[in-house]
C-alpha cells in the first residue's frame, strides 16, 4: 500500500492526466454531462488537503472538456496540477 501511495505522489508531481475507460457511470466535473460505462474519459487526481492521510479525490471529465481552457482553469482551482 505504501508503494502505491508513493507512486500516486510521484504522479501528482508530474502534473499528468490519465486517459481511462469508465468502469461505471460518472458525471463530467466541467459540463455535468454523463460519462457512460465503457466511454473514454480523463481522470485527474486532486491534491489532498491533508497529505498525511493519503486520501485522494478523483475528478472525471469528458474528452471534450479535458481540452477546453475554461475547464482546465476550473480543474486547477480544485487543486489539480494540469499540464499545459
Amino acid at each position: 500500500m505504501l508503494e502505491n501511495v508513493k507512486s500516486v505522489k510521484r504522479f501528482l508531481n508530474l502534473g499528468c492526466k490519465m486517459k481511462v475507460t469508465a468502469l461505471k457511470e460518472h458525471k463530467c466535473y466541467c459540463c455535468g454531462g454523463a460519462i457512460n460505462k465503457g466511454e473514454e474519459c480523463f481522470a485527474f487526481i486532486v491534491n489532498p488537503a491533508n497529505p498525511e492521510k493519503n486520501e485522494f479525490d478523483v475528478i472525471y471529465t469528458c474528452s471534450k472538456c479535458a481540452e477546453e481552457e475554461a475547464c482546465r482553469r476550473r480543474i486547477k482551482q480544485k487543486g489539480v496540477t494540469v499540464p499545459v
